[in-house]
């Protein structure tokens, strides 16, 4: 998303996506677990997950800064909704670890 870092770097990493599709597991999505991104050259980083949260995107802005490497995961909610677009946002937040 615009304004963030690539995954690994100093800063926020922002990546949405559709709750129906790609991001449908982050709803079994648990603090403690444990997401492997990699990046354009193949370098896998670890993240742990430190918080699950539902927000209303129309309140809540997410803040890409940061002073360490952190991920945002954010997609639609609820994951069942019938009709899509809703204001609604799952938000897994998870730190880089060594």
């Amino acid at each position: 998303m615009d304004g963030s870092v690539l995954p690994g770097q100093l800063g926020v990493s922002l990546i949405a996506g559709h709750r129906d599709t790609h991001f449908r597991l982050l709803e079994g999505l648990a603090v403690g677990e444990t997401i492997i991104i990699e990046d354009r050259e193949g370098i896998r980083h670890g993240f742990k997950v430190t918080a699950t949260r539902i927000v209303d995107a129309r309140r809540v802005r997410i803040n890409v800064d940061a002073t360490k490497p952190r991920l945002v995961l954010s997609t639609c909610y609820p994951f069942d909704a019938i009709d899509p677009g809703g204001p609604l946002r799952f938000l897994v937040v998870a730190d880089l670890y060594d």
